[in-house]
């Protein structure tokens, strides 16, 4: 049998059978405090930078958003307010009383006069012009326009559906640029009323680019670069400048669809916006009011660059942590040493005294107080005792055996002594008759003395200190020595000893020359009991489940042994044979045990006998 090895891990295993769970149990102590450590502040940091960071990110998002909203209403503001001048200004120059020239019907020089005159002072207003029913100039602030058509105009086409028109932007070939068309009706100053004719005021569209490139402008200074467009009903960029400050129109905004924006707006406060804008840009947006009502006002900032201080202090965040880290794993470095190594000292200190329970081991330091040098001090007093414990069981031990080994000489010798005494007092008595039963007397006293011989022999051995060399030792070949010394006497008694061994040789850790001792003890004494025609067989053992231990046994198809000495079979001077001194099995069984192994013995009257020894493998096979 081999020998106990408590495993209170491999009882743990076995309640928790979980690959994980034994993988933790498994781990150091050492590393079970820096993955706690670790754990400590990565998982906490990390769930607050989680927190903070998505809620810091959202409200940001939100301030953002609401700062962009209320800059495009004050841009929206802003466009309406000039365009609302400009449409101000083409009414109150069309009920102007000059304009009662314009019944003449033909080309009238003082009003062209006065319109270039209202347009001298403003920059915005391009053109203006007077028409007719039929929608040619008679009247303009430039003399080139005079007689032109301008029925088609898109300002015209709408004036006839309304009171007053807008359209554009439109681009102008004959000014080159992009431009808004103002129409607003000529009343009739005199009864019985009625329409005279048309005025059209042409608005340059760049002062809305720079009403919204101020914004821009005004913004940068501020470290924000936003790009501020107008939108129209569809969403499709008409206007204003992109984040570089060029015409929006010309940028990679006017391939987005704005639509989701402007019908949002149209769905007046909390309306649902059927197309979100893209999801790289913040947007605040705002309808143009009066007198258009079909613009919006978009401000817009990258996400990238609106959400910069959150990636810094994200960035600053994960440096501080990753340094919190760095101290939290050299503290606990410390702690683990400061921890690890007296348990790393009591841990040797242990495996020394019980693989040398002999040896006089000094005490271990006491570092600290607290409860590691508390475990550190008692592990020394438990020493101490336990070495003085091991003292007085051992002398105890040794005088039990020797009061033990004293009485089995004793009744060993006794009956070899008295034969002699009275063999030596039939010799010694003078009225004796001499005959040749002198010779027989003789004789039969030297055969007690081999016999005592014998007992002082095996004693004498058996005592002996044994000195071992221990080395790998291939089973194989120290069975098959044994059996070949044996052979000889096997022959003349007609034994078989037949051998079944491994293909591999098995390797213990032992003194190949004791453990031939022992294979040879276990040989001649299943010679000596069985009869003639019997059998032996030698059998390497397989390894155990965790190849710690390999082993061989001695089977015989003897009668057995008793069952009175069964469990007693290794003690000195017990025996089944008659004539044996009983100490070939305790030389067998004290030599195992030196090499830390296990001698056991199965047996059934009539049914044979089987040694079984297991010893230390070596670590692998050879």
């Amino acid at each position: 049998m081999p020998p106990y090895r408590a495993d209170p891990i491999g009882a743990v295993r076995g309640v928790r059978g979980s690959g994980l769970w034994r993988a933790w149990v498994d781990l150091s102590l050492r590393a079970k405090l820096l993955l706690f450590a670790l754990g400590l502040v990565t998982v906490p940091g990390g769930v607050f930078a989680l927190i903070a960071f998505s809620g810091a990110r959202a409200a940001l998002e939100r301030e953002i958003g609401i700062e962009l909203h209320q800059t495009a209403e004050r841009g929206a503001d802003a466009v309406a307010a000039a365009l609302g001048r400009a449409q101000s200004d083409a009414r109150s120059w069309a009920n102007q009383d000059i304009m009662r020239d314009l019944l003449v019907g033909d080309v009238d020089k003082r009003v062209s006069r006065f319109l270039r005159t209202v347009t001298e002072n403003e920059a915005l207003y391009l053109e203006v012009l007077c028409t007719d029913h039929g929608g040619s100039v008679v009247a303009a602030s430039s003399g080139e326009w005079i007689g032109r058509n301008v029925n088609g105009w898109k300002a015209m086409v709408s004036l006839r559906e309304g009171a007053e028109a807008w359209a554009g932007p439109v681009a102008s070939p004959e000014l080159g640029r992009e431009v808004l068309e103002i129409g607003v009706p000529i009343a009739n100053p005199d009864p019985p009323g009625g329409q005279i004719g048309t005025l059209i005021l042409i608005y340059d569209w760049a002062g809305i680019q720079g009403l919204l490139d101020a914004i821009r402008v005004k913004l940068a200074k501020l470290d924000k670069r936003v790009a501020a467009i107008v939108v129209d009903r569809g969403g499709t960029v008409i206007g204003g400048v992109a984040f570089d400050g060029l015409a929006a129109q010309r940028s990679a905004l006017a391939a987005e669809r704005w639509r989701g924006v402007a019908a949002g707006l149209g769905a007046g406060a909390g309306g649902v916006r059927d197309e979100p804008p893209p999801p790289a840009l913040l947007v605040g947006a705002a309808r143009v009011p009066r007198p258009t009502n079909t613009w919006s006002v978009l401000v817009i900032e990258r996400k990238e660059e609106a959400l910069a201080a959150v990636r810094r202090v994200r960035s600053r965040w994960t440096i501080t942590l990753a340094c919190i880290l760095l101290v939290g794993l050299a503290v606990a470095t410390l702690l683990a040493r400061q921890v690890m190594e007296p348990l790393e000292e009591v841990t040797r200190a242990t495996s020394e005294i019980a693989s040398h329970p002999d040896l006089e081991l000094p005490l271990l330091p006491v570092r600290s107080r607290n409860e590691v040098g508390q475990l550190t001090e008692a592990f020394n007093v438990m020493t101490v005792e336990l070495k003085r414990s091991h003292e007085e069981a051992l002398s105890a031990a040794k005088f039990a055996f020797a009061g033990e080994l004293a009485a089995m000489v004793a009744h060993e010798v006794r009956t070899p002594l008295s034969v002699m005494r009275s063999s030596a007092q039939m010799l010694a008595d003078p009225t004796a008759r001499r005959s040749a039963n002198n010779a027989e007397l003789v004789e039969t006293i030297v055969a007690e003395v081999d016999r005592i011989e014998r007992v002082v022999t095996g004693l004498i051995q058996l005592a002996r200190p044994l000195e071992q060399r221990p080395e790998p030792t291939p089973l194989r070949d120290v069975l098959a020595r044994a059996r070949e010394f044996a052979a000889a006497h096997a022959e003349k008694q007609r034994i078989r000893i037949s051998c079944e061994f491994a293909d591999t040789a098995r390797q213990a850790l032992c003194d190949a020359e004791q453990m031939y001792q022992v294979v040879l003890n276990l040989l001649i004494n299943a010679l000596q009991v069985l009869p003639q025609g019997g059998s032996i067989r030698l059998r390497t053992l397989p390894e155990d489940a965790g190849a710690r231990t390999v082993g061989f046994e001695v089977a015989d198809d003897g009668p057995g042994l008793p069952q009175a000495i069964r469990d007693r079979v290794f003690q000195p001077f017990v025996t089944g044979r008659e004539g044996g001194t009983g100490l070939g099995l305790a030389f067998v069984d004290r030599v195992v045990k030196a090499h830390r192994g296990s001698v056991s013995v199965r047996s059934e009257p009539g049914r044979g006998t089987v040694f079984e020894v297991r010893l230390p493998a070596a670590g692998g096979t050879g």
